[in-house]
């Protein structure tokens, strides 16, 4: 009865460090997702900051365009300008939507944005 236990006890060896191994590198890999997700949402946190500021942008040139367009100062270039600021805004608007279509944020099991 020993020499049978003699003998599975390389066998039993060699399958327990294996499972051992296998799990570590699981949790390892786990955690590294988890490390990644966590990273680019914050990155898109931050294009999305930097779309509302350029958005903001946007609106104060087309009204400071307005502003001057009405005092005559741009002797009637305002339309022009306006337009050129309007489609900048629009290709702006349209990215953005691409992009939330193709998902900017990572999710995992246990974080939800709505």
């Amino acid at each position: 009865m020993w020499q049978k236990v003699e003998i599975l006890i390389p066998v039993i060896a060699i399958l327990v460090s294996l499972t051992g191994s296998f799990v570590g590198a699981r949790i390892g890999r786990r955690d590294l997702l988890n490390q990644a997700t966590e990273v680019l949402n914050e990155q898109g946190d931050e294009a999305i900051l930097q779309y509302k500021m350029m958005k903001a942008m946007l609106s104060l040139i087309m009204k400071l365009v307005d502003v001057l367009h009405n005092e005559k100062i741009i002797n009637g270039a305002g339309e022009d300008l306006r337009k050129e600021a309007q489609m900048v805004q629009d290709m702006l608007e349209n990215d953005v939507i691409k992009r939330k279509e193709k998902m900017l944020y990572v999710r995992d099991k246990k974080w939800r944005r709505s």
